[in-house]
């Protein structure tokens, strides 16, 4: 039995009842009546068993599995490779680059904040020298030196 007179027999029991089924209720009231569905997946079920089991175990074939193979393993070992070699890719470079150029400005930022608040309290205060401010504050003498 083919999709449409399928079909076709499920409106003619829609039709003939008038009634509201959802569709697994209406598919197993089907399959009792007429015993469709039961004979289709048992005929299904053979067709596949059948096919898997046939399967020819050729010369070819067994040639070609074995190029598969070979290709999978080729496959992993340039993946390795790759792996390897993934840290001077051009764009983890790049990412690497634009990272250390964040941090320089970063840190030149806070150098520059930390100047300015240096000079704001030697001038608010004229009885502190800078030695001083920098000894309270651990700041060392090359503190300016980033480049």
């Amino acid at each position: 039995m083919n999709a449409d007179e399928k079909r076709a027999k499920i409106l003619e029991i829609f039709h003939e009842t008038k009634d509201f089924f959802q569709l697994r209720n209406q598919l197993k009231r089907v399959q009792e009546e007429n015993g469709l569905l039961t004979e289709r997946i048992q005929e299904t079920d053979v067709a596949i068993t059948t096919e898997l089991e046939s399967r020819i175990d050729s010369q070819e074939r067994q040639t070609a599995l074995a190029e598969l193979q070979t290709f999978e393993q080729e496959i992993e070992k340039l993946r390795a490779e790759l792996a390897q070699y993934g840290q001077c890719d051009p764009a983890t470079l790049a990412d690497k680059e634009r990272i250390n150029y964040l941090a320089k400005e970063a840190a030149l930022r806070w150098t520059d904040n930390v100047v300015l608040v240096r000079s704001h309290f030697i001038e608010r205060y004229p009885t502190l020298n800078i030695d001083e401010f920098n000894q309270y504050f651990d700041i060392k003498i090359d503190f300016e030196d980033l480049e």
